[in-house]
């Protein structure tokens, strides 16, 4: 059985969600403002899953994930100074400023790689399970991506190698459901159904893996299917694939986010009377922010007052991580040849 959290863990795990919020909100405003180039991708409603997993890890173990990694990075507890840097480009970013916001990685943390190509951390990741496994200390690596990573040949190779070698290694799937409704319409573009599978799951069960489906929004069904997972490969019983539903947010647009819903606000979590008409529904059913909030409230976890006081420090970290990224400075020209292999 995994062991419940304490009250301290609940509370941490209340901040770091509201973080990664005011983090992403964030980042929507400094890009309309050019303050950093090219797309990105935010964590918007999926902070749950994230927290959850990342809590549920060991502080030693390796993780890895994709493209939408800011959440997951805060939730490991990166530096968000140094995290919004590495966005900016800035030399005293967590990689140099020469990864940028697709490619940010801490591994002092344990959070050894992120990537942009789509699936391509699967097999990596693999490989640092079967390390571990070698290792034999206990250790357990933790891959999370999202659906459109199962349509890669690169995922589908990590997955055979995991089951004929048996890694100590979860795979936990964000499904957004990008790539589960056909010709989904999102501003500006069409998404194509592209999956040949209803269940995901199927393709960790022609493998004889142990599939776990669970809701992405309840931060306490995730900590217990990750957790659970997570100890399965500490005994050396091997990988497990565990899908977390979540939903595409609102202001979803393709490669361009935009804040269409608004700030988060915990204040949801008991005053209705405050939620926007127009997007009431993902308020009040769908957001992790607001959901984890009102069920610490209902447990006695935390008080309205300390969830705005969490609230504010939240507000309060993003601020003073704005400041520090703008006034660093760029690296010097000579970085762009570092960590090059020719």
């Amino acid at each position: 059985m995994i062991p419940e959290l304490s009250p301290q863990r609940l509370e941490l795990a209340l901040a770091r969600v509201l973080l990664m919020r005011r983090f992403d909100e964030r980042v929507v405003r400094l890009r309309e403002e050019r303050a950093f180039n090219g797309h990105y991708h935010v964590y918007f409603g999926q902070e749950a899953t994230g927290i959850a997993a990342c809590l549920a890890a060991a502080s030693d173990d390796y993780l890895f994930t994709t493209h939408r990694n800011h959440g997951h990075l805060l939730a490991r507890g990166v530096d968000p100074k140094r995290l919004m840097a590495e966005i900016l480009g800035k030399a005293t970013g967590t990689n140099g400023g020469i990864g940028g916001t697709f490619h940010c990685s801490d591994p002092a943390l344990g959070f050894l790689h992120t990537s942009a190509v789509v699936g391509s951390v699967v097999p990596i990741a693999v490989g640092a399970a079967y390390a571990c496994k070698r290792e034999g200390a206990g250790r357990v690596t933790l891959a999370i991506f999202g659906e459109g990573a199962l349509q890669e040949g690169a995922f589908h190779e990590g997955l055979i190698l995991a089951a004929l070698y048996r890694p100590p290694v979860v795979f936990l799937v964000e499904n957004n459901d990008a790539e589960s409704v056909a010709g989904e319409r999102v501003g500006p573009y069409t998404y194509l159904k592209t999956a040949p599978v209803k269940d995901f799951g199927d393709y960790a069960r022609i493998h004889n893996l142990p599939v776990e489906l669970v809701d992405g929004g309840d931060f306490f069904a995730v900590y217990r299917a990750a957790g659970e997972a997570l100890a399965r490969a500490r005994r050396g019983e091997g990988p497990t694939f565990v899908e977390a539903r979540t939903y595409r947010w609102p202001g979803q647009f393709g490669s361009w986010p935009k804040l269409v819903i608004g700030p988060a606000q915990v204040a949801y979590a008991w005053d209705e009377s405050r939620l926007p008409q127009e997007h009431r529904r993902w308020w009040r059913e769908r957001d992790p922010v607001v959901r984890l909030t009102r069920e610490l409230l209902s447990a006695g976890v935390v008080t309205r007052e300390r969830a705005l006081d969490l609230e504010a420090h939240a507000t309060h970290q993003v601020d003073e991580a704005e400041r520090f990224a703008k006034e660093s400075p760029f690296p010097e020209p000579e970085a762009a040849l570092e960590h090059v292999f020719v």
